[in-house]
């Protein structure tokens, strides 16, 4: 549940930032404001993504150990 949800942020925030990208392409100035909103969003980007790759190990090691539960019920 908290996978889809992290990945639900992180789609509205890159929708978001896309949408005003478009709107302000013409007249976009980098500001201090800016830069801060830039460094705050590839922080929170970065911070989501390794949040998924926890999710993703895991499910990787949940299936490596269900995997090893069903090699040691077939060899008893």
């Amino acid at each position: 549940m908290a996978y889809f949800l992290a990945l639900e942020v992180v789609f509205f925030v890159l929708d978001c930032f896309s949408e005003a990208a478009v709107e302000d392409s013409a007249a976009f100035v980098l500001s201090e404001l800016d830069v801060a909103f830039f460094v705050e969003l590839a922080t929170f980007v970065e911070l989501a993504a390794l949040v998924l790759e926890v999710f993703e190990l895991t499910a990787l090691e949940l299936e490596e150990a269900a995997f090893l539960l069903e090699l040691l019920e077939e060899a008893t």
